[in-house]
């Protein structure tokens, strides 16, 4: 087995654009996807940094057989010549023996990826540079590039470590949890372990005293550890995920869920313009007498869908000549969002997002479910919790102690627009 820092035999094949074309034999190297290699240009010295992302067969072409030919043992020097060694290998190892067509049969072609660019230097590591389009000639030096070397260039410290696992080699490999501020994309192919990378960011934040908010599409995080709290102080005896469930155990008032998102959301059941614009205005007023009751010291009526769906059913949403089609409009798509199950009935079956919140808001995670929504309910679900999130940002400016959540979105293309995620 090659050690970390021996050379490589592995022949470039080509390089096109920041993608590299590396031949290797696997019988003596023995090379993984994510895996991180430096190309050290002999003339010069200089070194591009490229990480593996994936493998093919080699083919064979006529331009190859050269490069190949330092991968196995004699030279291909013509099409006879190939056959007699095969010839002689084969009466040599018998029918079952591995001969030379075995082992150019056996070669890969790596996949890489140009990351970075290294100076020339002569004794320990220099610092990476970004790479500015410079790829070196073939004649190189391939070595697997030290932990230490890509954790020194890679990653920084500064009291925030979150663990997400062991290099190929055994270390520990940490990131600084503060470079995970604003909106990050985990990415790869199918089955690389997007999930799994996401549920330990998420587990390693809640360590560290983050409050987190996953939008759980496929109910994978609903069975991560649970949050203990003391039902009769409330203090949390364990930090873990509050499962609430889009439909069931969560269900939001109409206030609650805000005007915006139930305009959003009635638009994508089909809501003409002039019916939206006279529910718009009558709603807007209803919630500014509420409002203004509340402020006064009063309590304010309940309004859920039932009691709108009266108010079409009365003809209160506009008058005139179109009083009938523009209030039947109304309540009927009033009707369809009874049937998302997303919005409460009473106001005691009313969720509270503050107040789970406060739950995991010294580390832990509201998973909620969405997996139970329709595709039109669940993207006007997500957008009013996002508006009720924001409502809990503010409230962390003006109280100055800026606890903001981490917000995850499991599969987000599927149900929020990446206006709302910015």
């Amino acid at each position: 087995m090659d050690t970390t820092n021996s050379s490589l035999n592995v022949q470039i094949r080509r390089i096109e654009s920041d993608m590299a074309e590396l031949f290797f034999n696997p019988r003596e190297v023995d090379l993984r996807v994510g895996e991180t290699l430096t190309l050290r240009e002999r003339e010069s010295g200089r070194s591009v940094i490229v990480q593996i992302i994936a493998f093919r067969s080699a083919s064979y072409p006529a331009l190859a057989r050269e490069q190949m030919e330092s991968l196995v043992d004699g030279p291909l020097a013509t099409d006879e010549a190939v056959l007699k060694l095969q010839m002689a290998i084969a009466e040599k190892d018998g029918p079952n023996g591995i001969g030379f067509v075995d082992v150019m049969g056996n070669i890969k072609l790596a996949l890489a990826k140009l990351r970075k660019t290294v100076p020339a230097h002569q004794n320990g590591h220099a610092a990476w540079e970004n790479w500015d389009g410079w790829i070196p000639a073939r004649d190189v030096e391939v070595s697997r590039t030290d932990d230490d070397e890509v954790f020194a260039n890679a990653t920084h410290s500064l009291g925030h470590d979150l663990r997400l696992g062991r290099t190929l080699t055994g270390q520990d490999f940490f990131i600084e949890g503060q470079d995970l501020e604003k909106v990050n994309v985990v990415t790869g192919v199918k089955g690389s372990g997007k999930s799994h990378l996401a549920k330990v960011i998420l587990l390693q934040l809640i360590e560290q005293g983050a409050p987190c908010i996953v939008f759980d599409i496929n109910r994978e995080y609903i069975h991560l550890p649970k949050a203990e709290v003391d039902e009769g102080s409330g203090q949390v005896l364990r930090r873990g995920i509050v499962h609430l469930e889009a439909g069931g155990n969560f269900r939001l008032g109409v206030r609650q869920f805000g005007l915006p998102p139930l305009m959003t959301l009635l638009q994508r059941f089909g809501l003409p313009e002039v019916s939206a614009m006279h529910f718009e205005n009558r709603i807007s007023r209803l919630w500014a007498e509420a409002e203004g009751m509340e402020l006064s010291g009063g309590k304010a009526p309940y309004l859920g869908l039932e009691q709108l769906i009266d108010m079409a059913e009365d003809q209160e949403f506009g008058g005139g000549a179109s009083a009938m089609v523009v209030n039947n409009a109304i309540r009927s798509r009033l009707e369809s969002l009874v049937h998302t199950r997303i919005f409460a009935r009473s106001p005691r079956e009313a969720a509270s997002l503050s107040r789970a919140y406060r739950q995991i808001r010294d580390g832990g995670a509201l998973v909620i479910d969405i997996s139970g929504l329709s595709n039109l309910a669940r993207g006007g679900f997500v957008q009013a919790i996002i508006e009720l999130v924001k409502d809990l940002c503010q409230w962390e400016i003006e109280h100055e102690s800026y606890r903001f959540p981490f917000i995850f979105f499991e599969e987000a293309h599927l149900y929020v627009s990446r206006q709302s995620i910015d």
